[in-house]
Protein backbone atom coordinates (compact mmCIF):
# COMPACT_ATOMS: atom_id res chain seq x y z
CA UNK A 1 0.00 0.00 0.00
CA UNK A 2 1.21 3.48 -0.82
CA UNK A 3 -0.19 6.40 1.15
CA UNK A 4 0.06 9.96 -0.16
CA UNK A 5 -0.36 12.65 2.49
CA UNK A 6 -0.56 16.28 1.51
CA UNK A 7 -1.45 19.55 3.18
CA UNK A 8 -2.91 22.42 1.19
CA UNK A 9 -4.61 25.53 2.55
CA UNK A 10 -4.90 24.02 6.02
CA UNK A 11 -6.71 20.95 4.70
CA UNK A 12 -5.21 17.44 4.89
CA UNK A 13 -5.40 15.32 1.83
CA UNK A 14 -4.84 11.54 2.20
CA UNK A 15 -4.92 9.15 -0.73
CA UNK A 16 -3.81 5.56 -0.92
CA UNK A 17 -3.33 2.92 -3.54
CA UNK A 18 -2.58 -0.78 -3.51
CA UNK A 19 0.19 -2.17 -5.71
CA UNK A 20 0.96 -5.77 -6.33
CA UNK A 21 4.53 -6.66 -5.50
CA UNK A 22 6.40 -9.32 -7.42
CA UNK A 23 6.87 -12.50 -5.43
CA UNK A 24 8.72 -15.68 -6.15
CA UNK A 25 6.60 -18.80 -6.55
CA UNK A 26 6.57 -21.10 -3.51
CA UNK A 27 6.14 -24.83 -3.88
CA UNK A 28 5.62 -27.23 -0.97
CA UNK A 29 5.45 -30.96 -1.48
CA UNK A 30 5.54 -34.06 0.70
CA UNK A 31 7.64 -37.02 -0.44
CA UNK A 32 6.45 -40.20 1.24
CA UNK A 33 9.19 -42.84 1.11
CA UNK A 34 7.10 -46.01 1.68
CA UNK A 35 9.98 -48.34 0.87
CA UNK A 36 11.41 -46.03 -1.81
CA UNK A 37 15.07 -46.72 -2.52
CA UNK A 38 17.68 -43.98 -2.88
CA UNK A 39 17.54 -43.94 -6.69
CA UNK A 40 13.76 -43.50 -6.67
CA UNK A 41 14.08 -40.73 -4.06
CA UNK A 42 16.64 -38.90 -6.20
CA UNK A 43 14.39 -39.24 -9.27
CA UNK A 44 11.43 -37.84 -7.33
CA UNK A 45 13.46 -34.89 -5.99
CA UNK A 46 14.85 -34.17 -9.47
CA UNK A 47 11.35 -34.31 -10.99
CA UNK A 48 9.86 -31.92 -8.43
CA UNK A 49 12.74 -29.46 -8.76
CA UNK A 50 12.73 -29.78 -12.55
CA UNK A 51 9.00 -28.99 -12.74
CA UNK A 52 9.34 -25.84 -10.61
CA UNK A 53 10.09 -22.39 -12.03
CA UNK A 54 13.81 -21.56 -11.95
CA UNK A 55 13.30 -18.81 -9.34
CA UNK A 56 10.97 -20.79 -7.07
CA UNK A 57 11.31 -21.39 -3.36
CA UNK A 58 10.89 -25.17 -3.07
CA UNK A 59 10.18 -26.88 0.23
CA UNK A 60 10.13 -30.69 0.24
CA UNK A 61 9.13 -32.63 3.36
CA UNK A 62 10.44 -36.19 3.37
CA UNK A 63 8.18 -38.59 5.26
CA UNK A 64 9.50 -41.97 6.35
CA UNK A 65 12.64 -43.59 7.74
CA UNK A 66 15.86 -42.53 6.03
CA UNK A 67 18.78 -44.83 5.27
CA UNK A 68 22.38 -43.73 4.79
CA UNK A 69 21.78 -43.82 1.02
CA UNK A 70 18.74 -41.53 1.41
CA UNK A 71 20.83 -39.06 3.43
CA UNK A 72 23.45 -38.98 0.66
CA UNK A 73 20.73 -38.18 -1.91
CA UNK A 74 19.42 -35.34 0.29
CA UNK A 75 22.83 -33.78 0.89
CA UNK A 76 23.14 -30.11 -0.02
CA UNK A 77 26.03 -30.70 -2.42
CA UNK A 78 24.10 -33.38 -4.31
CA UNK A 79 20.94 -31.27 -4.67
CA UNK A 80 22.93 -28.13 -5.60
CA UNK A 81 24.47 -30.10 -8.47
CA UNK A 82 21.13 -30.13 -10.34
CA UNK A 83 19.02 -27.33 -8.80
CA UNK A 84 19.23 -23.95 -10.55
CA UNK A 85 21.32 -21.31 -8.76
CA UNK A 86 18.28 -19.02 -8.69
CA UNK A 87 16.19 -21.55 -6.75
CA UNK A 88 16.00 -21.95 -2.98
CA UNK A 89 15.54 -25.58 -1.95
CA UNK A 90 14.65 -26.81 1.52
CA UNK A 91 14.63 -30.55 2.17
CA UNK A 92 13.19 -31.33 5.57
CA UNK A 93 12.86 -34.85 6.93
CA UNK A 94 9.70 -35.06 9.04
CA UNK A 95 11.64 -36.78 11.83
CA UNK A 96 14.07 -33.87 12.07
CA UNK A 97 17.40 -32.90 10.61
CA UNK A 98 19.63 -35.11 12.73
CA UNK A 99 21.87 -37.26 10.56
CA UNK A 100 21.94 -40.99 11.23
CA UNK A 101 24.15 -42.03 14.12
CA UNK A 102 27.70 -42.77 13.14
CA UNK A 103 29.22 -46.08 14.12
CA UNK A 104 31.26 -45.91 17.30
CA UNK A 105 35.00 -45.93 16.84
CA UNK A 106 36.59 -48.61 18.93
CA UNK A 107 39.41 -47.25 21.03
CA UNK A 108 42.64 -49.18 20.99
CA UNK A 109 43.54 -50.93 24.21
CA UNK A 110 45.80 -48.75 26.32
CA UNK A 111 49.47 -49.61 26.02
CA UNK A 112 51.47 -50.33 29.13
CA UNK A 113 53.56 -47.39 30.27
CA UNK A 114 57.00 -47.21 28.73
CA UNK A 115 59.80 -47.96 31.16
CA UNK A 116 62.80 -45.77 30.48
CA UNK A 117 66.17 -46.90 31.72
CA UNK A 118 69.18 -44.71 32.15
CA UNK A 119 72.49 -46.56 32.30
Amino acid sequence: MIVHVGVSEGDHDVQWEFRRLPARPMIREDLVLNGMNADALESAVRALIGAAPRDAVVSLRVVGPLTDAHWRVLSASRVRAFAPETMNVELRPVGGLAAPPRPAVLAAAPSPPIQLSFY
